[in-house]
């Protein structure tokens, strides 16, 4: 025989599927892995640094409420000082002779009280006014007034005129060169012992307390830092020293429409959340919060550079992994292919002389190694190829024979079984009607059960068979054009005399227009008169039964047959459709039936192309059973 050509090189392309191999099963999972580990410890690091932002933001807001929140508590403390109340009157009355010993008395009386109060809680000072605005005492005299004479007016005016509720708080304002020269004015109104206006109450309240805790760089490493800012019309303005910036202090302001630094403003308008740039146009990782009670706005931020920078170590080492993994997968590629080339070439020519028919042909491939075991076992394949086409022949014969005693099988039953069967059920009824004498009420009462019995036996003799039928491709299936309404009225009329003496109501709802189907009228009747009987046979007396019928797309009609019987319990739904099966002993019992019923239903729905199920809410709640037939299909036997 001359040698067969190899068509199919195989040195030039199995390095390359080598490599593709390489690719797609080792070095794209491992960048996969290493991205998702990359995105892990990338999310890991961006959630544990906000977690870390929240807490010294949670932290911070908690010390700047809880320390104006003191300021509040002492201001209603003073406000009450029975000694305001007596003494600040007599300011009033001689507040242009604060020579008088009556003047000299009410203040010295103050100040034995409100200068104790400013100096434990580190106030700048305590200041009356007089409803008009007018200043008549400091139990500081030394903080000079001339700076914020118009504001302590201002201050007076928004105390009177603002909500009587509560402590009136001013903004922050600056009042030195530095940023710690600042504070805040909180006042109330003074009401006398009769609860009358008298005047107003002022702290002054330095700033610099409260920049201590802001300015707190603890757990923010080189490049973190918190500041405060305000909303103030259509710009922020920042109200604290930044620690890059030691001047924004009242300085920096941020118009909301320059969209430069959109934390900024979203941090004055109260919003929640991670941002990317800040006032140096760097990225961060940024948390703010609200306060509420000041109207101001905490934020807590440090450099992404700084919080991600063993990320980017880890990303450098990860890419040069890939470098170098991608080299020697290359490499390795091409040795393996060259060491499997030369046998898997050898062993394709062998493959294609086999296949031309030369059975005698073998590989010969000696080497140790699983392409020389596969070599053996194609050797060993053309040697048993003679002997398995004997088996397969002689199994082909096996199941001919089988099948030809099968058929044998089913046309003796048929014969044998139904022809005794139906002689002892015409006697037995020839019986029954006396048609050959008179019977006793004993004798009648035996040859019923002989008729039952044989009736019963004939029914489950020709459920067999005809699942026999179907289980040997042996059933033929006449379809006809056939009125499907026609079909249930001719079921309902076969258990209408039974259900009537149950006192079961039958209800139909065939659609109008669901006109004919192609179908086998003779199978079609047999499925209809299984499903109702049975609807029959489980539902008590007194109870309800139903068919339902209508079109679906034009494509299949969806026939139901209900009732309002005994119901399927979950534990039994799966032996519906199963041959010989009834659920619940005492169920199977009390009905009578072969186990055959649904059985065969549902293998002659589906040999015309239909689907049967059934719905249940369980025990005594009754069931609908289900079933589609196509309206169009091609005869056939099946």
């Amino acid at each position: 025989m001359a040698q067969t050509q190899n068509k199919y090189p195989a040195r030039a392309t199995i390095a390359s599927k080598l490599l593709i191999v390489f690719i797609s099963f080792i070095l794209i999972p491992m960048v996969f892995i290493g991205y998702v580990e990359y995105m892990y410890a990338n999310g890991a690091i961006v959630d544990d640094q906000v977690s870390k932002l929240n807490a010294i933001a949670n932290l911070k807001v908690e010390k700047i409420v809880t320390y104006f929140k003191q300021i509040d508590a002492n201001m209603v403390l003073a406000q009450d000082f029975l000694i305001i109340k007596k003494n600040m009157p007599m300011l009033i009355a001689y507040a242009h002779d604060k020579s008088n010993p009556r003047y000299i008395a009410a203040k010295q009386e103050l100040d034995s009280q409100l200068k104790p109060l400013q100096k434990i809680n580190r106030y700048d000072n305590f200041m009356l006014l007089t409803t008009k605005g007018e200043f008549i005492y400091s139990s500081n005299p030394e903080h000079d007034l001339a700076y914020k004479s118009g504001l302590v007016k201002k201050m007076a005016e928004d105390v009177l005129t603002k909500p009587k509720t509560g402590i009136y708080r001013s903004s922050i304002f600056q009042y030195g060169k530095t940023a710690r020269d600042s504070e805040i004015m909180a006042g109330s109104i003074v009401y006398d012992e009769y609860g009358n206006q008298i005047g107003i109450l002022i702290a002054e309240v330095g700033m610099a307390h409260v920049y201590e805790a802001i300015q707190d760089t603890n757990g923010l490493g080189k490049t973190g830092e918190t500041f405060i800012v305000e909303k103030r019309g259509n710009e922020a303005i920042l109200l604290s020293p930044l620690r890059f910036d030691k001047n924004a202090a009242f300085t920096r302001t941020i118009d909301f429409g320059d969209m430069g630094d959109i934390a900024s403003q979203d941090v004055a308008s109260g919003q929640y959340g991670v941002i990317a740039k800040d006032y140096r146009d760097k990225q961060t990782l940024t948390v703010w919060r609200y306060i509420p009670f000041m109207n101001w706005s905490l934020v807590v931020k440090i450099d992404a550079d700084e919080v991600f920078a063993k990320v980017y170590v880890f990303e450098e080492l990860f890419w040069f992994l890939i470098a170098i993994t991608l080299l020697i997968g290359i490499a390795v590629a091409f040795i393996i292919a060259k060491c499997i080339a030369g046998p898997i070439c050898k062993l394709q020519r062998g493959a294609e002389i086999i296949g031309g028919g030369n059975l005698d042909f073998r590989v010969g491939i000696e080497t140790r190694d699983e392409i020389g075991q596969l070599a053996c076992s194609f050797d060993d394949m053309v040697a048993n190829l003679k002997k398995k086409d004997e088996d397969l022949i002689i199994a082909k014969q096996k199941a001919e024979a089988s099948s030809q005693s099968k058929s044998e099988f089913l046309a003796m039953m048929s014969h044998e079984l139904r022809t005794p069967l139906n002689a002892i059920i015409g006697f037995s009824e020839i019986l029954v009607d006396e048609g050959v004498g008179k019977l006793n009420e004993k004798q009648k009462e035996y040859v019923k059960d002989v008729l039952d019995s044989g009736q019963h036996l004939l029914l489950l003799i020709n459920d067999v068979l005809d699942i026999k039928k179907v289980e040997a491709g042996k059933m033929e299936l006449q379809l006809v054009e056939t009125n499907i309404k026609s079909i249930v009225d001719s079921g309902i009329l076969m258990i209408k005399e039974k259900a009537d003496n149950h006192h079961i109501d039958i209800a139909e709802n065939v659609d109008e227009n669901i006109g004919c189907v192609t179908i086998d009228e003779v199978r079609m009747r047999q499925i209809m008169y299984n499903l109702l009987s049975n609807a029959v046979k489980f539902t008590p007396d007194g109870g309800k039964i139903g068919v339902e019928a209508k079109k679906i797309d034009n494509h299949e009609v969806l026939i139901a047959v209900w009732d309002t019987g005994v119901g399927i319990e979950e534990k039994d739904k799966s032996k519906i459709f199963v041959p010989f099966k009834q659920i619940d002993g005492e169920l199977s019992r009390k009905y009578a039936g072969t186990g055959l019923g649904l059985t065969l239903v549902k293998k002659m729905v589906e040999l015309q192309g239909g689907r049967i199920w059934f719905e249940s809410a369980g025990k005594n709640q009754g069931s609908k059973f289900y079933f589609t037939l196509p309206t169009k299909q091609e005869v056939c036997h099946i």
